[in-house]
C-alpha cells in the first residue's frame, strides 16, 4: 500500500497504483525483475527500449495458428511511470523495428507504439511507431 502523502498515478493498462516519478525517494540502479508490458489495441504506450532482442528458453512457447513459436522480448522502461517491463515483440512490430533500425540500433531510443486492430486475411495486427525526442 502506498502512503496517502505520496503522489500516485494509475497504470492505465493494469490498474496498478504506482508512485509518480517525482515522488520516488531513490533512483533505481538496476531493474532486477520485469513484468510483461501488454500492448492493448488502440492504446499508445511510451517506452524507452533498454535491450536488444532476447528469447525465452525453447521449452517456453506460445501457441499460434500454425504451431509453436518462440517468444521474443525486449526490455523497456515505461516513460510515464518509470517502471521496467519486458515487451513481447509481435512479428509485425519486430519487422517494422528491423527496417527502421538495422542491427537493433533501437536500443536506447524512446518510442510511442500503438497496436492497431487485426487487419488483413492473415490476421496480423499492425503498429504505429514514432520515435520520441529525448
Amino acid at each position: 500500500m502506498i502512503s496517502e502523502n505520496i503522489p500516485t498515478t494509475i497504470n492505465q493498462q493494469t490498474g496498478e497504483i504506482l508512485p509518480t516519478k517525482q515522488s520516488l525517494k531513490f533512483k533505481v540502479k538496476k531493474q532486477i525483475t520485469r513484468t510483461p508490458l501488454q500492448l492493448l489495441p488502440e492504446f499508445p504506450v511510451y517506452v524507452k527500449i533498454e535491450s536488444g532482442y532476447y528469447d525465452l528458453p525453447p521449452e517456453v512457447t506460445i501457441k499460434q495458428a500454425k504451431g509453436q513459436a518462440r517468444l521474443i522480448l525486449v526490455d523497456v522502461t515505461d516513460l510515464e511511470t518509470g517502471v521496467g517491463h519486458s515487451m513481447m515483440m509481435y512479428t509485425v512490430l519486430k519487422s517494422e523495428l528491423d527496417k527502421a533500425y538495422p542491427d537493433q540500433t533501437f536500443v536506447g531510443k524512446s518510442l510511442m507504439i500503438v497496436r492497431r486492430d487485426v487487419r488483413g486475411q492473415k490476421g496480423y495486427c499492425t503498429f504505429d511507431i514514432a520515435e520520441l525526442e529525448d
